[in-house]
């Protein structure tokens, strides 16, 4: 056993410098080959640049055997971690996969395949040669029995691996050569592809080229830049706001501020419009901004956007009138991007022009996120499905990011492939329970369902948490709220402890049965609502009723009814209302928020008719997973397009906001708020009055909270994107919403009124 000293300067986080002297130990007893023996086949070595940028290519081919005795360095795993996480996590789940031939092979620790970093030499370049040699090395081992490759597609790399006599490939030449076609649907975009699909049309751009790391290091310290986190608006892939997190050296911003409504910025947040402005920037990325002069500052946009794509809304934008300088919010432009936070997103393909066409544009589901290039074989098979698009690099000259093909989630329109679309794009864990969880659960039942476990009664509400409420005298009142606890199978380091970092799911409760639950427990004043006790504890629980808001409000309605539950009720309501009020009256702002449900055929799962009630008041609120909110969201918004496809409805609705060319309502009976388009694109006959929210035209006016008519009905477009178009009929208690000319035109088909006789 050798010993190697490594020696290096540090600095810690306190900013204290330090001599570090690690002892490095080598061996020659260290397992070259699995456990089982190599698979048929030849053997490849893949080097970092191959695990970061080509993981959907690896799992795909490796689990599906095509690919196989993937040897893997520890160098590569290593550099991965350090560089990219959640890429390192993959690598090593795939590596850790039953069946699967990836041989993780320790080179930094056997003596035939460490290297030492040499004078001047970059910690890339040692790592890069510490491949090469650990290639060779097997090669070498192995010759005359199998042939064994390097994969990389760094060409410097390439080429010295080439001189010093490797077998060495790209990974799309291999592909091409020892594959089946269709693995090069898998490939991450390498520079040739992204040459051959930007066609010389005049419709492409040139983005200014972002700052290097030192360049940013030093305008962050002398103030000119700021880095923060970029949002997107929802329905417009050219504009955004950054929310700053860092300033000038270093100092970390807390945002006490409240944010807008409509744009979800706060008062500090930088807008950033235009493509060239976002200098290729996505959601969520971290980046670098510049603040602009004030001369060039602009003002959110205040218009409905329809379906259009990004160089038309860019040129909309550009024709808005003229803004007060109110209005105008400080704006920046990107200059460089720290972290990107791409991720594989859901769409569809849009129609080429050309039906043989490979390269193709992605059109994602979300309107935050631009159109993707990506190259495809199967064009015509795919151009009726919804799939998952991974992005790869966005060069400063293609006007799109460039992707590739991961896998097929299922057909447009139908409802289980939508549906996993919002759990995909919400970061929704929907991956299988495996069969080491399934053992730890109670034995199945005749039934088909678990004993020991709750039986799902129909009906169900899907009660996951549950109130209570207990008089105590002496004025005082008891209430609670219970969570259901998840935990009760879960043991320590078991395999639904494992699950158990993943999202979980909760068990639901019926009547007269005691279930696990997690109680916080109140102790209040009866006549001020002051909190004099509260307690956090495990409890068990039995549930007295289950109904909705609907059926508890009309038990508090109903004064004959005297029964312990409707005296329980009112108490119940009593205290809220206390409590709401103590919140008014320090400060707070009561949002009514409808909840909505559709009621599903059993057997096509569509929705067959909507219902809303408005939650009444509880402060006892429980703040859920982000994500799950956002998806229940996104599932109300798919139900409510499978409810009104191929059906016209009539419903009245409140208008809630105003734009420059409609509105937003509220409407009560389905619980939706949606944006109704007055003005056709081009047109400027409506005036927005801010101040005196109103919006008006020679024709009509329209107030907030104005009661109106409106109609209902779905529209598909050419990007495969389903939308709620909503039409104004009528507006109550004010001026007609139907033209002059219609109400002429309605005027003259009446029959003349008959002259009464004096």
């Amino acid at each position: 056993m050798d010993r190697q000293s490594k020696i290096f300067i540090k600095k810690t986080r306190r900013g204290v410098v330090k001599k570090v002297i690690r002892e490095h130990y080598l061996r020659d007893d260290l397992p070259t080959e699995p456990d089982g023996g190599w698979s048929d086949g030849r053997c490849v070595v893949i080097d970092t640049n191959v695990a970061l940028h080509q993981m959907d290519f690896l799992e795909v081919t490796t689990s599906e055997g095509v690919l196989s005795n993937v040897i893997l360095l520890q160098t590569v795993l290593s550099e991965v971690k350090h560089r990219n996480l959640a890429m390192y996590k993959r690598l090593k789940g795939m590596a850790q996969a039953h069946g699967r031939r990836v041989f993780v092979f320790a080179n930094e620790h056997h003596n035939d395949t460490f290297v030492k970093e040499l004078p001047g030499e970059s910690p890339n370049d040692c790592n890069d040669r510490a491949i090469r040699v650990a290639a060779a090395w097997f090669q070498r081992q192995l010759e005359g029995e199998r042939e064994v490759f390097l994969l990389t597609n760094d060409r410097d790399c390439r080429s010295r691996a080439i001189e010093q006599g490797i077998s060495c490939y790209t990974v799309h030449d291999f592909t091409k050569e020892h594959l089946p076609a269709k693995y090069s649907e898998y490939l991450a975009t390498n520079q040739a592809d992204e040459d051959a699909a930007r066609k010389p049309d005049g419709k492409e751009v040139s983005y200014p080229p972002h700052l290097s790391a030192m360049e940013i290091q030093d305008g962050v310290r002398q103030g000119r830049f700021v880095i923060g986190t970029l949002h997107m608006a929802r329905d417009n892939a050219t504009e955004g706001w950054v929310v700053p997190t860092e300033t000038r050296h270093g100092a970390k911003k807390d945002d006490k501020h409240g944010k807008d409504k409509d744009t979800g910025s706060s008062s500090r947040d930088l807008l950033v419009s235009g493509r060239l402005n976002l200098n290729r920037a996505m959601e969520l990325d971290k980046v670098v901004v510049e603040i602009l002069p004030k001369d060039q500052w602009r003002a959110p946009r205040q218009v409905i956007v329809q379906e259009l794509d990004e160089e038309e809304k860019e040129k909309d934008a550009a024709k808005e009138e003229t803004v007060s300088e109110v209005d105008l919010r400080p704006t920046a432009k990107v200059v460089g991007i720290m972290k990107r936070a791409w991720r594989p997103f859901c769409g569809s393909i849009e129609p080429p022009l050309n039906p043989r066409d490979k390269h193709v544009l992605f059109v994602p589901v979300s309107k935050q996120i631009p159109k993707v290039r990506i190259f495809t074989r199967q064009v015509e098979e795919l151009l009726e499905k919804r799939i998952l698009v991974a992005i790869d690099s966005w060069e400063a000259d293609s006007k799109f990011p460039s992707g590739h093909y991961v896998r097929t989630i299922g057909d447009i329109g139908d409802i289980q492939c939508e549906s996993e679309v919002i759990l995909i794009e919400h970061d929704v864990c929907i991956r299988e329970f495996a069969p080491a969880v399934f053992k730890l659960l109670p034995p199945v039942g005749p039934n088909g369902e678990w004993e020991g476990l709750l039986h799902r009664s129909p009906g169900c509400k899907d009660i996951d948490d549950a109130l209570h409420v207990k008089p105590l005298g002496k004025g005082r009142v008891e209430m609670g709220v219970h969570i259901a606890d998840v935990t009760h199978f879960v043991a320590p380091n078991n395999p639904l402890d494992e699950e158990a970092s993943f999202p979980s799911l909760t068990s639901f409760s019926s009547s007269q049965v005691e279930r696990l639950a997690f109680s916080v427990i109140w102790t209040l004043d009866v006549e001020t609502a002051e909190i004099l006790d509260v307690k956090f504890h495990r409890s068990v629980i039995k549930s007295v009723a289950a109904m909705t808001y609907g059926q508890a409000q009309e038990m508090i309605d109903n004064e004959e009814d005297q029964s312990l539950l409707a005296k329980d009720l009112r108490l119940m309501r009593d205290m809220t209302r206390k409590l709401r009020q103590k919140r008014v009256t320090a400060g707070a702002l009561t949002l009514a928020s409808p909840e909505v449900r559709f009621e599903l055929d059993s057997v096509t799962h569509d929705p067959i008719d909507g219902l809303f009630d408005f939650f009444f008041s509880c402060p006892l609120e429980l703040k859920k997973f982000d994500s799950r909110d956002f998806a229940g969201r996104a599932s109300t918004e798919l139900h409510a397009h499978v409810f009104f496809k191929n059906k016209v409805v009539e419903e009245e609705a409140y208008v809630m906001r105003l734009r420059k060319n409609g509105i937003v309502v509220l409407i009560p009976k389905y619980g939706l708020e949606s944006p109704v388009i007055l003005e056709e694109k081009g047109s400027s006959q409506y005036k927005l009055d801010a101040d005196g929210m109103c919006l008006s035209s020679p024709s009509r006016s329209i107030r907030v909270l104005d009661r109106v008519k409106i109609r209902i009905s779905v529209s598909t477009s050419r990007m495969h994107r389903t939308n709620l178009q909503l039409e104004l009929l009528e507006v109550y208690g004010g001026f007609s919403a139907v033209s002059k000319e219609k109400e002429e035109e309605a005027a003259s088909q009446e029959p003349p009124k008959k002259k009464k006789k004096n």
